[in-house]
């Protein structure tokens, strides 16, 4: 039951983290200077195609870090080592993250996909 209460916990918080995300872009939007108004439709439209089928994605992984302790747990990984593991790779994932945004500006896309 306290697996249930901490999950209905969470699901709740991030729905509402997520929601103030949203209003926060929308009246963000809303301040911007009429430059930089996004005018061409079908761009828009590939965003938000895009975000429908990124967000899902990027919820599910997030719900695969509890099964994740519990494999590591199983391997009989401690707590502290469990963890260790978990700050590596969120740090590594925003240092890789920062590092591919500004090779793709400066390079192509065609060339990073080669390397």
């Amino acid at each position: 039951m306290a697996d249930f209460n901490s999950f209905a916990y969470g699901l709740c918080l991030m729905s509402t983290l997520i929601s103030l995300a949203v209003y926060w872009l929308l009246e963000r939007a809303k301040r911007r200077p009429t430059g930089w108004t996004q005018t061409n439709s079908e761009f828009r439209s590939f965003q938000l195609n895009f975000l429908c089928g990124y967000l899902p994605c990027l919820f599910a992984d997030s719900l695969q870090a509890p099964y994740l302790y519990y494999l590591y747990q199983s391997y009989g990984f401690l707590e502290s080592q469990i963890a260790i593991l978990y700050v590596t790779g969120f740090a590594t994932n925003v240092v890789c993250s920062v590092v591919s945004v500004h090779l793709v500006q400066r390079y192509e896309r065609r060339v990073l996909c080669l390397a």
